[in-house]
């Protein structure tokens, strides 16, 4: 039986097409619905001008950043590639900083910019005033950086399937003590330790990534941004709201206030104030396009 080969060029030109019998500007391929529900409210802020149709893809395509990627050597005026970093940005790979018609997010994924710790701080804090979520996650952000060096140390070298280890990064609601946060990220630290431990990964070469991301003026309290975006959002940033909810049940009630309410559509503020996270580098690209549209 002959195996399937496909034909990515065919399928671009049919985005196109279709868009323009739709009388759309372009097309865009996203790599999910939750993508496509971020990547429409950012073009709608930063270039509202622009009628753009959005293509995900079907679960026989397959899906994810790879999935969307298949499409670069198609990459134009009229076909629009929006992707999750991973840690492409970080790694400054040239193949998605190079082309004005890929976007990408900058942040580890979409999901970074839900935990944006500003915008949670301001809602978290009509809950509990004398906790300061700003200062949770930079904490926890030193605790992480060297599990996140170790990552962009395996992508470098061409182990792109390798993940930081969930058990490393999550936090349990049991061993977040907000009257003890110290012992908290004490924990976390000496997990990530103990993982590189095992890794035999020489000090020298972490000093040398480490100078790189500096390069890019993004500081250690902001690791929890640029690592795995689901695991942050899922095991983390939750677990650490959920804990704040249920100590203070009675405010939470009233105020109606879960996890759910909090993480949903948290980017938005980010639209709002781009220069706050690195939502400012995409605005920068978006707003270059309609002119070139028009050449």
């Amino acid at each position: 039986m002959m195996e399937w080969e496909r034909n990515w060029e065919m399928e671009a030109f049919h985005y196109i097409n279709e868009s323009i019998a739709l009388e759309k500007d372009a097309a865009v391929k996203v790599e999910g619905k939750s993508d496509e529900i971020f990547w429409k409210a950012v073009f709608e802020k930063f270039a509202p001008s622009l009628k753009l149709e959005f293509y995900t893809s079907s679960s026989t395509q397959g899906s994810g950043v790879g999935e969307v990627l298949g499409f670069k050597n198609y990459a134009r005026k009229r076909l629009l590639l929006c992707i999750d970093s991973d840690y492409r940005y970080l790694l400054q790979e040239e193949e998605t900083l190079n082309n004005s018609y890929i976007f990408q997010t900058y942040t580890h994924s979409v999901e970074n910019y839900n935990c944006i710790a500003e915008n949670l701080n301001q809602m978290l804090q009509e809950v509990r005033g004398d906790i300061d979520f700003r200062h949770l996650l930079s904490e926890y952000s030193k605790a992480i950086y060297k599990q996140l060096l170790w990552t962009l140390y395996a992508h470098s070298i061409g182990e792109a399937t390798v993940k930081p280890n969930k058990k490393v990064l999550c936090l349990n609601s049991k061993e977040i003590d907000f009257d003890d946060f110290s012992t908290t990220i004490s924990d976390v630290k000496n997990r990530v330790d103990t993982f590189l431990k095992g890794r035999n990964l020489d000090e020298k070469i972490l000093e040398k990534l480490n100078q790189k991301i500096k390069q890019l003026g993004i500081k250690e309290t902001e690791s929890y941004l640029y690592i795995q975006g689901h695991s942050i959002q899922d095991c983390v940033v939750k677990n650490i709201i959920n804990k704040l909810v249920l100590s203070n049940k009675e405010k939470s009630k009233k105020l109606k206030y879960t996890w759910q309410k909090s993480l949903k559509n948290n980017y938005l503020p980010a639209l709002e104030n781009p220069d706050a996270s690195p939502m400012h580098k995409i605005k920068a690209d978006i707003e270059q396009y309609p002119a070139e549209l028009h050449n």
